[in-house]
């Protein structure tokens, strides 16, 4: 099963409810994913904060959210250096419901990098010492093997990540057993 990650941003204060403005001592996003997370308790949830608050004041808030607009700006996020991303990305052919495609990034990397420029997180790749072909049929065949041997392969580098309280990893899930 693939894990799901919500992210989100969530202000309380005054909010648009029901035809008025009313004071939420939390925000509508907020709420709305803790119902999501009581569905899928299996699911990260990840909340996106900004290094300057957005205003309680409803109508000062739209204000703020319009000048940012007009000057196509986007918010600063708060740092988190608890948080990181280690990820394994295969570049080359890959599988989709359309065939076999090649990507020149793979699939897992996209989203790791998506993932960390959320919350501003680190990011470590995974590398493996032994190349591994591009083509998706020889990759498969590589694949096995190695599932039927027990192998672990060799990775290069190494990261202490005792100063982490997060860890997001991510890797290929075509085929993948943990054991």
């Amino acid at each position: 099963m693939a894990k799901t990650l919500i992210a989100f941003f969530s202000r309380r204060g005054e909010n648009w409810v029901d035809g008025g403005v009313r004071f939420l001592p939390k925000g509508n996003n907020e709420v709305i994913v803790e119902k999501i997370k009581a569905q899928l308790p299996e699911a990260d949830v990840f909340r996106i904060e900004t290094v300057r608050k957005y205003s309680d004041d409803y109508m000062v808030c739209i204000e703020e959210a319009k000048q940012e607009l007009r000057a196509k700006a986007r918010p600063e996020l708060t740092a988190s250096a608890q948080t990181l991303v280690v990820y394994y990305s295969k570049p080359g052919e890959t599988y989709t419901k359309g065939g076999i495609i090649n990507l020149k990034k793979g699939n897992t990397r996209e989203v790791a990098e998506r993932i960390q420029k959320l919350g501003k997180a680190d990011i470590f790749r995974v590398e493996t010492v032994k190349n591994y072909p591009d083509s998706y049929t020889e990759l498969i065949d590589v694949a096995k093997e190695e599932l039927n041997s027990k192998a672990r392969p060799e990775i290069k580098g190494d990261i202490d990540i005792s100063m982490y309280d997060t860890i997001y990893i991510g890797f290929p899930s075509g085929g993948v057993s943990l054991r």
